[in-house]
This record gives structure tokens, C-alpha cells and sequence, in this order.
């Protein structure tokens, strides 16, 4: 994972919608991560679920929380 520019993570804490949604792709890939659950089939063959309704929490609670990042208001 590169660099995040600054300039987009102020405009993610201050509500630009563009720049919160450019913030949860960079963390779409721990969402997802997160959100995942192995389950085995009645075969007993193992299998993973990533389950939506969890990612959708991630999500929000990620959107919550940028503006209560220390460190990175101008």
C-alpha cells in the first residue's frame, strides 16, 4: 500500500464524500478480511463468506470515526 495523500485524509475528516469513499477503498481489503468467515458445508468441505451486513458496519463505523483522528486536522 502506497502513500495516502494528506491532503485527501483532511478532506475525509472535514466530509467529502469522494475523499471518505477513496479512504474506505484503501481499507477495503482489511474490511473484507474482517467480514470473513469460514464455514464447512454439509459435506464437510471448508469455505469462506465474506458477509455483507458486517462489512456495511465496518464501513459506517469507519466513517465515524475519521473525524476523530488525532494528528491529522490542518
Amino acid at each position: 500500500m502506497g502513500k495516502f495523500p494528506r491532503e485527501k485524509i483532511f478532506l475525509a475528516i472535514s466530509g467529502d464524500s469522494a475523499a471518505i469513499e477513496e479512504v474506505i477503498q484503501l481499507y477495503e481489503g482489511y474490511i473484507n478480511k474482517m467480514a470473513a468467515f469460514h464455514l464447512i458445508d454439509t459435506d464437510g468441505h471448508p469455505y469462506w463468506v465474506i458477509s455483507e451486513d458486517v462489512k456495511q458496519e465496518l464501513r459506517e463505523k469507519l466513517i465515524k470515526a475519521l473525524p476523530k483522528w488525532k494528528g491529522l486536522r490542518t
